[in-house]
């Protein structure tokens, strides 16, 4: 792995697995998959104006599959300036409702796995073979790992109820429940131009900890899909905190250096999500998104030394099939 050089101490870089985390958490908190914990029912209808009702109703033993997108760039700056780097996962995911007999305490049951699940990684030759090397072993673990069955509860949101065990999949676990949420769709029926606002805890399993997000959410239009009626789903997305003690990427290390660190991330970003009118189904998305990760070191100099990860991301989601 690559080092650091901070005036004279070296110490090591940000981990990959925390930076493909953020990456992935920024891009499914506020993008194709940005869902948001449902609230009390949108305000910001026109009175008289022609209604639509976003409700899931997904059908026993139906199968969605979906193409995932992600292109993220990566930059680090300050005391730990280096060059830049590219992620780019192609990724399709089953979604699969059990039947009717596998449902569990009245909620539909959804499994999810992966079809595909590959990484490439565009970077010089100083972080090329490591970041290489991290990636590939996630991809595997994500192409060979059990399916995760989430149950979608009665207030909108979901529940995790068997998932393989072990931090190597936590990544693509994640990944994976955001296909069966549906908490971002509006509750009763919702005109173009109507907005709500969503508060959601998304949780960041590499950095020990979860971020709220505030989401402003938009019905900017409906319009036919294949014949059948869509509605557009537009969100806007922000969430910082500092990061806890664990938190922070190379903690121990950094203690036994005897630095002291202190972390915030910070997350933006926008997303245009489309869904079907007749049950709720998720079509296709596109969203953008800029992350900044940033750490102040103590101890090593007179004076703090930052180093900031800088993670722009876009992505797209698209369904390419289902069975009934």
């Amino acid at each position: 792995m690559p080092r650091f050089s901070f005036t004279g101490l070296e110490t090591m870089p940000i981990a990959r697995r925390n930076l493909q985390g953020m990456i992935f958490a920024a891009f499914l908190s506020g993008a194709a998959l940005c869902l948001a914990a449902q609230t009390t029912a949108p305000a910001g209808s026109a009175p008289g104006t022609a209604t639509v009702q976003l409700t899931p109703h997904y059908a026993p033993n139906a199968t969605y599959t979906y193409d995932l997108e992600i292109d993220s760039h990566i930059l680090r700056s300050g005391a730990g300036a280096g060059n830049p780097a590219e992620l780019i996962n192609a990724s399709r995911v089953l979604m699969h409702v059990l039947p009717a007999a596998q449902q569990q305490g009245g909620g539909a049951v959804i499994e999810l796995s992966f079809l595909q699940y590959n990484t490439t990684v565009r970077a010089d030759a100083s972080l090329q073979e490591a970041l290489q090397k991290e990636t590939s072993e996630t991809d595997e673990s994500a192409r060979q790992m059990a399916p995760v069955r989430v149950q979608l509860q009665p207030d909108g949101t979901t529940k995790i109820v068997e998932r393989p065990q072990g931090a190597v999949f936590d990544q693509p676990v994640a990944v994976l429940e955001q296909f069966a949420r549906t908490d971002m769709l509006p509750i009763g029926p919702v005109a173009v131009g109507t907005h709500w606002k969503r508060t959601r805890i998304q949780d960041l399993p590499t950095m020990h900890f979860s971020l709220p997000l505030q989401m402003q959410c938009t019905l900017t239009g409906v319009q036919a899909v294949k014949g059948q009626p869509a509605a557009t789903i537009a969100v806007q997305m922000q969430g910082a905190s500092p990061l806890p003690p664990d938190g922070i990427p190379n903690a121990q290390q950094l203690a036994a250096a005897g630095l002291v660190a202190r972390g915030s991330i910070d997350i933006t970003g926008s997303s245009n999500n489309q869904y079907r009118e007749t049950d709720g189904v998720l079509l296709s998305s596109s969203s953008q998104n800029h992350n900044v990760l940033k750490i102040q070191l103590m101890g090593a100099t007179p004076e703090p030394q930052d180093v900031t990860t800088t993670i722009d991301s876009t992505g797209t989601v698209k369904l390419i099939a289902e069975k009934r």
